[in-house]
Formats: structure tokens, sequence, C-alpha cells
């Protein structure tokens, strides 16, 4: 035969020989990879470059000899076959330990194996009878066509589609791309092998479509750089979630850690604050004085930790809603002051008085932001100024987004500790500094909350000459009445809560509410008026009470139980009654933009949004009460009326000057209260006592509702309740509290029960904390030291408390019932009392006065 036609034939099988002499070579100088992956893909080469070689160099003899012997013919060619067969049974063993990872000694391992075999042994017995017997089959061909055909054909094929099916068939355990790189070197082999049995007489093509198929293998799966890379990235997953668990130990530790620091210091300052005020020796004074400086330090730090570790836990999350600017500058301004003039320091605001007067987002973390960054400047200005300033840089119809800025003329900071100012109870200039309280978190803090609110902070420091931290936050405006210089009226009065100025002794108003601390909140705060006041707790009993009675003004609140607030107006037109021309006013918590409108063209005269601002309540009742009934401070007529405290707890001889805010009585003696908010809601310590009791005492049945509501699924009557307890937990000062029911609230309105469900628990857990944190406000009596009552005179009682109600007088009624709790009542009589006081606390006076009938028949 013609030696470059046989050439022609081979020259692609040349070039894979050649081509995979080179890959192994290049394997064993360059890369050591040990895996047993590794291992057989070099074995896999070898055994190409075997097959390609002994394929070409018996190609050539059988060629090249016409007078070859033809025993040694067949034995070549009977050689080409079997290692054709060997290279696709090594490709599927391959397989298998690339896949399995080891050995694994499967079916259809053992199967492949003896059919390998048997095959062997066939073919060696067909060499030996064939030599033997002299046999020769017809066409010059050195095996008979069907062993011919399963030889070269069939077994290779199986082979191939066997390994091609283990990588199908576990495809999940690897990436897209990689499973994709196998699949298309597969396809080679595969495709190779199809060519080899329709061109194999014109063209070898068979090796180089196994050849290419391992190129490609080599280099994106065998590659043992890549190998290395794959490594690496497992290892630094691994490391990851290792890093991951080990934080959140971290986070849960220092937040444990923290609470239990928490309680004895509460103890610590509240006995403290007790020897402040009883104490009359200066040193021990100054002592004491000195021990609750430092001890407010302490809880700063670890309120600081706390609120680190509720950020790397991705527990902390921005509740927005309605807030007035000029109160977030007032309480800031109080806040600082005392520490600006320890110093004397100057302090100086620059309030850009076209700002929106009312803004939507979260107040109390935009607080706590700008706090923080005062505070670090007065801690690092030993003398100077400090300038605070807020202005407007861009706004629309609806956002504004504004530009906050502290410079102060401090010690300022080097460039290479700027990176530093960010990390983690990181103190710069250690030595320098080592006499400057602080956790070192506070920068930390502000810049994760900024982030929360998508801002961050910018730093401009000079050293030696001062620093600015400014940052910009985009708000949505609520009222757009700008802020003019208000906040100069904020930052320059006194602590003490606007007190309303008139009088009506001769009026009558109707509050309307289902929660009973609102009604307790808007009798505290008209209880100077002298004006009367009814109350009722639901849409149906405002309907009854009208029918009996005329009032001048009629406050109702909007979310309630089967008849809301908007509902129960509408209803008074569908029937007589004493109230016809009575002026109705909505009492709600919904704030938002348009909300005052709405309710106008529902019916309503006027809206009053929660937590009720005294001043606005005042304009609101000079503006719609009769004017006749109205007595001012210059009439006659008008009787001062002086708010006195009379409180005390458990052996705690409390101070009794009208001046002292709720957070001086009562910071270091009850936990989980935001005395700040307190103290702008409530305004003195008497009306906020009284809610706080008022809450605490409802607390039990609350739970107990909102469990049953959820467990019926009954999301309407579920999202009212967490809507109130949203509103009286914010009344007190519980703000934890009341952001997590406006949370589920907000969940309740869009409907999503799982996001409920899920969140319920922990809210309604966070609820009954609080019958252990406020029972020092609500000591019990012991029975032993309580005086008898007898029978007779419990009736009387119950008699006088159904008269008083009767006649709509809940106020008398409730103390009748409170003073008989200081009495230790006859036997099987406190179920009943019990069940009374239930029905007065909720004010559910037609049930109470069934009660109390059916008792006396």
């Amino acid at each position: 035969m013609n030696f470059y036609y046989v050439y022609s034939k081979l020259f692609l099988e040349f070039s894979a020989c050649i081509y995979n002499i080179i890959l192994q070579i290049f394997l064993t100088f360059r890369y050591n990879g040990n895996s047993k992956s590794n291992m057989f893909f070099r074995r896999l080469i070898n055994y190409v470059i075997y097959a390609t070689s002994f394929d070409i160099a018996s190609t050539l003899i059988i060629s090249s000899f016409n007078n070859i012997n033809y025993g040694l013919a067949l034995i070549m060619y009977c050689l080409q076959t079997v290692l054709t067969i060997f290279v696709s049974y090594y490709l599927s063993c391959y397989t298998e330990i690339y896949i399995y990872g080891n050995e694994k000694k499967t079916k259809l391992h053992i199967f492949n194996q003896i059919f390998l075999y048997g095959i062997l042994s066939v073919l060696l017995f067909y060499i030996i009878t064939s030599l033997l017997l002299s046999y020769h089959p017809a066409g010059n061909n050195f095996l008979p066509p069907l062993l011919k055909r399963l030889l070269e054909t069939i077994i290779p094929l199986y082979y191939t589609f066997y390994s091609m099916g283990l990588i199908i068939f576990n495809w999940k355990k690897y990436k897209r791309a990689i499973f994709t790189a196998i699949m298309i070197s597969y396809t080679f082999f595969l495709f190779g092998l199809l060519l080899e049995i329709f061109l194999g007489k014109v063209l070898r093509i068979g090796y180089l479509g196994l050849s290419l198929g391992l190129f490609i293998l080599f280099f994106t799966v065998e590659f043992p750089d890549y190998n290395r890379m794959m490594s690496t990235l497992s290892d630094l997953s691994k490391a990851k979630k290792e890093a991951n668990l080990a934080n959140e130990a971290k986070s849960t530790f220092l937040s444990n850690m923290s609470h239990e620091i928490r309680t004895p210091l509460n103890a610590i300052l509240g006995l403290d604050e007790i020897i402040i005020r009883q104490s009359n020796d200066p040193e021990i004074h100054k002592y004491a004085m000195d021990i609750h400086n430092a001890g407010q330090s302490l809880l700063s730090i670890i309120n600081d930790i706390l609120d680190f570790s509720k950020i790397e836990a991705q527990k902390l999350e921005i509740l927005p809603g309605e807030y007035a600017l000029s109160s977030i500058i007032n309480d800031l301004n109080n806040m600082v002051k005392p520490k600006i003039k320890e110093k004397n320091l100057t302090y100086k605001l620059n309030i850009d008085p076209t700002i929106p007067s009312v803004l939507y987002g979260d107040s109390v973390r935009i607080k706590q932001i700008i706090l923080n960054l005062l505070t670090n400047a007065i801690k690092y200005t030993p003398s100077g100024s400090i300038l605070f300033s807020i202005k407007t840089i861009e706004r629309d119809e609806i956002t504004t987004t504004l530009h906050v800025s502290i410079k102060d003329s401090g010690i300022g900071m080097k460039k290479s500790d700027m990176e530093k100012l960010f990390s983690p109870f990181e103190r710069l200039e250690e030595k320098r500094n080592r006499t400057i309280e602080g956790s070192g978190l506070g920068i930390t803090i502000v810049s994760r909350l900024l982030a929360l609110m998508n801002s961050s902070l910018e730093v401009k420091s000079v050293y030696n000459q001062g620093s600015e931290f400014s940052f910009k936050l985009a708000q949505r405006i609520i009222d757009p009445e700008p802020i003019g210089e208000s906040y100069i009226n904020y930052a320059t009065k006194t602590d003490d809560l606007y007190k309303i100025q008139i009088q009506a002794p001769f009026a009558t108003i109707l509050a309307v509410d289902d929660t009973e601390m609102n009604l307790v909140v808007l009798k505290g705060l008209l209880k100077s008026t002298k004006i009367q006041i009814d109350t009722a707790t639901s849409g149906m009993e405002m309907l009854t009470m009208i029918t009996k009675k005329h009032y001048d003004l009629i406050f109702i609140d909007h979310r309630m139980p089967i008849m809301d607030g908007v509902e129960a107006l509408h209803q008074m037109d569908t029937f007589p009654h004493l109230c016809k021309d009575t002026p109705c006013i909505i009492l709600t918590a919904n704030v938002i933009q348009g909300a005052k409108e709405q309710y106008i063209s529902e019916g309503f005269v006027d809206y009053l949004s929660k937590p009720i601002n005294t001043a606005r309540l005042e304009n609101v009742i000079i503006q719609h009460l009769d004017n006749s009934k109205i007595i001012y401070p210059d009439d006659i007529g008008y009787e001062n009326y002086e708010n006195t405290k009379n409180n005390s707890l458990s052996n705690i001889k409390q101070s009794t000057i009208s001046t002292d805010t709720i957070g001086e009585v009562y910071e270091n003696i009850v936990d989980g209260i935001s005395f700040d908010e307190a103290q702008k809601n409530c305004g003195t310590v008497e009306l906020w006592l009284e809610s706080t009791k008022t809450f605490y005492k409802t607390i039990p049945s609350l739970a107990k509702e909102l469990t049953e509501y959820l467990d019926n699924e009954d999301i309407e009557n579920y999202t009212i309740k967490v809507h109130a307890l949203k509103s009286s937990a914010r009344l007190i000062g519980a703000m934890e509290l009341s952001h997590k029911a406006l949370k589920l609230e907000n969940y309740g309105n869009e409907g999503n029960i799982d996001k409920i469900k899920e969140l319920s628990p922990a809210m309604i857990v966070e609820l009954e904390s609080y019958i252990d944190k406020l029972s020092v406000l609500c000591p019990k009596i012991d029975e032993s030291v309580k005086e008898s009552i007898s029978v007779s005179d419990l009736n009387n009682a119950y008699n006088d408390i159904l008269e008083c109600l009767e006649a709509f007088d809940f106020t008398i009624a409730e103390n009748i019932l409170n003073s008989l709790e200081k009495y230790k009542l006859p036997e099987n009589e406190e179920t009943f009392f019990k069940e009374l006081s239930d029905c007065i606390l909720f004010v559910k006076r037609d049930e109470a006065i069934k009660i109390l009938k059916d008792r006396k028949n």
C-alpha cells in the first residue's frame, strides 16, 4: 500500500499521539496532583498514548508488508481492538473515581469488569482457535462480522455511554459551567468513536476526538491550579461559616452579658438616687453624684454594646413614623447642654428655617445618630466650640434630603487613623485619649444605622484643629409648613409639660376608645379643665350613651373592634339621639399625608393624632366648644390648679417637687422605658404613673386576647388590638414593644398571616415581660395586714359603684373599687371582685351593671 495514502489516513492519530505525549510531560514535570482523580487521569492519558502509538505502528506494519505472517497480523489487529476497548473501559473507571472520589465497587462497576474479562477471554479463544485451525474470515477481514461489530463498535460505545450516563445522573453535584465542560468533553469522545466507526477505513479520527476531550477536561476539571482554587474556595467557605458562628456567639455573649450587667447596675443607680434625694450631708451627696455620673457612663457603654449586638445579629430594624424635627432638636439640646456647660464650650445651632416641620422617618435612630456625634464632639473638644447644623439640599413635593453636620474645634485625627474610626472597639491614639470614656462603638453604630437608612457618614478632620462629621438623609414630608425658628422655643422652654390654660366646669365630653389607657390619658390631660368627661370603649356603647345624655364634644377613636370610629359616626345619622349637632373629633394614630382631609370628608369636624399633643388638644377644645362655657385665666371664676406628686414606692420616699421629670423619678427604678418618650407623651409623673398602672393591669388579658385572635386567625381583630397596643406602649415609653406592635400591625393590614404567626410570639413575650418590669409600681399588699370588711359594708360599696356606673361616672366608681383593694374581702368574694374589677378596668359599663344587679337579686 502507498505510504502517503497510509499516512494521510493516520495523520490525525499522529497529531493526537504527539499532543498526548506533550500533555503527559507537562503533567509530570510541572504539576504533582496526588488525588485519585489526578492519578487516574494520568493513567488514562498514558493508555491513550499506548493505544494510539500501537494503532499507528500496527497499521503501518500491516499495510506496508504484504507478505506478513497472518498470525502476527491477526494478533496485532486484535491488540488494536483490545486497546480501544480498554481505553473506553478505563474512561468509565476514571468517571467513577471523579464522581465518587474513590474506587467504589458498585454493581455496575463489577459487571463492567466481568464483561471486560469475558470479552478478552472470547477474543483470546478466537485467536487461539483461528491459528490452530488456520481459520481465515472472508473478505480479507481478521474477525467475523458479528464479532467485529461487537468488539469495535458496541463495546466501546457501551462504556462511553455508561460514562456519560454517570455524569448526567449526578449533574446536581456540579456547577453549571463544570457540568457543561464535562459533557462537551464526553461528547468529543462519543463523536470521535462514531466517526471512527463510519470513516475508519478512510481517516482514523477516534483517538483525536478522545484527545480533544481530554484537553478540555484537563483545563477545566483536572488542571491542578483549578483544583487548588476550588479547594481554597471550599476552605474559605468553611472558614466563613466558622467565623460567622464565632461572630454570632460573640454577639450573643455581648448581648447576654450586657443584660446581666444592667440588672445590678439599675439597682446601684436606683439606690444611689435614693441617697441623693435623702442625704443632707454635702460630702455624701458629692460621692453619690460621682457614683451617678460613673453609672450613667457605664450604662451608656452597655447600651452601645446592646445596639452593636443587635446590628451584628441583623435584629435591629428601622421603624419609621411621623416626627417633628423641632422636637428632636429640643431633646438633643437638653441632653448635651449639661456636658457643654461642664466643659465651658460654645454651642452653636444653624438650622435651616425652610425645613418641613413634620417628617416621616425613624426619629429614635436619627436622634441616636446625632446624639452619638454630638457626644463624640464634646468628648474630644477640650475647649472651643461645637456647631450643629441641619439644612435642606434637595426637595420635591414628597421628600426632602437633609444634610446634618456636627463640627468641632477639638483634637482632630491623623489621616493614618481615619480607617480605624469605623472599626468596632477601636480607640484612636489610646495613650493620648486614655482619660476619655467610651466603648469605641459609637461611630461604628452610627455608620451602620446610616447604612440601614441608605446613607453614609462623611468625615473631615485636621489634626489638632478639629473634625466635621456629616451625613445626608432623605425623609418623606408629612407637613410641608417650614420649621422656622420653632426649635428655639423648644430649646429654651423648661422641662415642664405644656399645661392647658382653660377651664370648662359646665361642659361635658364623651371620649370613645377601646383602649382604657388612652381614656386615662385624655382624662389626665383635661383634669385641670374641670370638664365633665364620660367614656365609652366601643362604638355601640357610644351610640347607647348619646340617647341618654347630651355632650358638647365627642372624641372618637378610629380603630376599634366590631364598629370603628368612622362607622360609628355614620350610624349617628340613622336614629334619633341627643347629640345631633355635637362636634365629633377623630382620634387616630393614622398620620399619613391627607388623613385629616379624609376624616373631615367623612363628617368629623377635626382631627387629633396620637399620642395627643396637649397644646393641640386645647386648641381643638377652644375651636369647637361653645365659647360661653370656657373660662380663661383672667376670667372671673377661673381657679388656679396645681398638680402635685403623691406617690410612694414601698419604703422609698419620693420627691414631691412638681418640676421633676418622669425619668428623674423612675429611671433607676423601672426598666424597659424610654423616659424621654414617656415625658413627651404624658408630661407629668402622675399621668404617666396612672397610665402605666393601667397598662400593667391589662397585660394578662391583652396577651390572652391576642393569642386567641391569632389561634382563630381573626386577623382583623388581631390587627385592631395590636394597633391599640402600639399606641399604649408608646404612650408610656415602652418603645421596643411599640415598634414590634407597629410591625405586626403593618403585616395585619397586609393580611400577611405567616409573618404574624412568626413574629407574634416574640412580641407577646415582650409584652408579658412588662409584668415584671412594672410590678414595682403596683406592689401587692400583704393579705395578713389588711383590715377585714363586713359583707354589709361591701354590699353598700357595690351599690355605690352601681349608682356611679348608671350615671356614667367611671372615675368615682373606680376610686371606690380601688379603696376596696385595701381590705381583706370575705370568703368567696375574690372571684366576683376580680370580675367586677376587669369590667371597670376595661370600661365595660353594661356588663358591670348587669353583674352588680344580678348580685343584688
